[in-house]
């Protein structure tokens, strides 16, 4: 791990999310940091810095000052020695979007922010959660409607999850959908999966997103942010390059 003292602008902020791992349990904030070099996502373990989160102290579009992060897999970690406030600097020109290098799926790296070209070759049922629509935060469900920590009774949103496997010839990944991204490969949820996925099985396309460590089953998965179609210009592209190359 290597230290890091920062100073970016919040362009994109996750909802704080509760975490249950064995006898420890907790809540994770986390957020994407931006300057005009680039962007990190940075994860916030720390239950003072989470709180000035949920409280709204910092925001998306803040200009942050963080001391003393440690970088680890290509994300910014703080801990309870980190140090994160408000800055008084002005940042123009951030670098918004999230730079995915291309790599096979064998020459992947816990952290990395991939970009591949790959075939669906498996997907399992969707699976379903309740959460707020304040704030994103999954809910206790009631036989009067939900319960959100923050925002009390609320009626809940459902949103999906997806598993799918992915394969690039060279090695396989599990990647994991949300709703956002489930509705790029056409699919409606709500109506019947088993006929959507014939459509999509079997399909090429780009999936752009990062690899994550699963800690339960042991395993790397890729939480995909982006889907796109293959045009035929692309592969092109991608084949002069890999002729300029060899």
């Amino acid at each position: 791990m290597k230290k890091a003292n920062v100073i970016g602008k919040i362009i994109q902020m996750f909802p704080v999310r509760e975490f249950k791992k064995e006898n420890r349990e907790g809540k994770i904030g986390s957020f994407i940091l931006a300057d005009n070099t680039g962007n990190v996502r940075t994860v916030l373990w720390d239950t003072n810095h989470i709180k000035l989160i949920e409280s709204g102290d910092i925001k998306q579009e803040d200009v942050v000052e963080i001391n003393n992060g440690n970088m680890r897999e290509s994300e910014l970690h703080l801990t309870g020695f980190s140090d994160i406030k408000k800055s008084s600097e002005i940042l123009d020109n951030v670098k918004v979007e999230r730079e995915f290098k291309s790599a096979k799926l064998n020459e992947i790296k816990i952290g990395q922010a991939l970009k591949t070209r790959a075939f669906i070759v498996q997907a399992f049922e969707p699976r379903f959660f309740e959460v707020c629509p304040e704030c994103s935060k999954r809910i206790v469900l009631g036989i009067d409607g939900g319960s959100c920590e923050e925002h009390g009774r609320v009626l809940p949103v459902r949103r999906a999850i997806l598993n799918l496997v992915l394969d690039d010839g060279n090695d396989s990944i599990r990647a994991v959908l949300f709703s956002e991204q489930i509705e790029k490969l056409g699919v409606d949820v709500d109506k019947n999966f088993l006929e959507a996925r014939e459509n999509f099985l079997g399909n090429e396309m780009f999936f752009s997103g990062t690899i994550r460590q699963n800690k339960l089953f042991n395993n790397t998965e890729l939480f995909v942010s982006e889907i796109e179609k293959i045009e035929i210009g692309d592969l092109v592209n991608e084949l002069e390059k890999v002729n300029k190359s060899g």
